[in-house]
């Protein structure tokens, strides 16, 4: 029996030949396909530009994770780009990220550590370009216990205070007591003076009770958190100084 041809369905990928697809009609080529995932990991400002020049690749998602991947892997330059592209209008959108910002705060340390000097470009989140909206307590500063970022944030804050006449306190990213207090458990004296020093800017914001406690508690045990506190701070502990 014979039987009668069928409507083509399609090719499967084993049927196709180096010879045959120059004979495919343009239908049949699989149109490129934008892809969110390959858009965040972009690392060259170059691609960038090109991402952005496309008008049919529509990218579903904001510049977050693109921004997050960049912060991950401290390429300051692709930050950059983006802080750029929002002040010349280019894209819109583009905020502080409560957990990328933390992250950047960390990783400007491990610069400092590494290199013993700021990062060449540290237009990103230090800058007055753009105003800190969306921070909440206990999270940028929270996890802060480094002295020489948290000057950072002050020096920042400082400067925007000049312009709008409000308070520094106003313009400093939010914290809690647990900030002071991170820092007592881990024994970080240099970042409890620093809050003391600056005690005339920003409000001091603890327990001295809890700060003792957790610097006993501390996994390695630092008495000289202890002494700090005692030489620097009137405790009031049960009802003594």
């Amino acid at each position: 029996m014979q039987l009668s041809p069928q409507p083509f369905l399609g090719l499967m990928s084993s049927s196709i030949t180096h010879a045959s697809t120059s004979a495919l009609p343009c239908e049949l080529v699989v149109p490129m396909a934008s892809s969110d995932d390959a858009f965040h990991a972009v690392k060259n400002r170059s691609a960038l530009d090109w991402w952005f020049s496309q008008p049919d690749l529509q990218l579903k998602n904001s510049p977050r994770k693109a921004i997050e991947t960049a912060t991950d892997n401290g390429r300051t330059f692709v930050l950059g780009w983006w802080l750029k592209a929002f002040q010349s209008g280019r894209i819109h959108g583009l905020g502080y990220y409560e957990n990328i910002m933390a992250r950047t705060t960390l990783a400007l340390h491990q610069d400092y550590e590494d290199r013993g000097r700021e990062k060449a470009d540290d237009s990103w989140g230090m800058r007055e370009y753009l105003r800190i909206l969306t921070l909440s307590a206990a999270t940028l500063i929270g996890v802060c216990i480094e002295p020489c970022i948290l000057q950072r944030w002050l020096d920042h804050a400082e400067r925007l205070a000049a312009k709008s006449g409000l308070p520094v306190q106003d313009h400093f990213p939010s914290y809690t007591m647990a900030t002071i207090h991170r820092a007592s458990y881990w024994g970080r004296t240099d970042a409890i003076d620093w809050w003391l020093s600056v005690s005339d800017t920003l409000e001091l914001r603890y327990s001295p009770h809890r700060a003792v406690e957790l610097s006993v508690m501390c996994p390695h045990t630092y008495p000289s958190t202890l002494k700090r506190w005692n030489d620097t701070v009137n405790l009031r502990l049960t009802g003594t100084s």
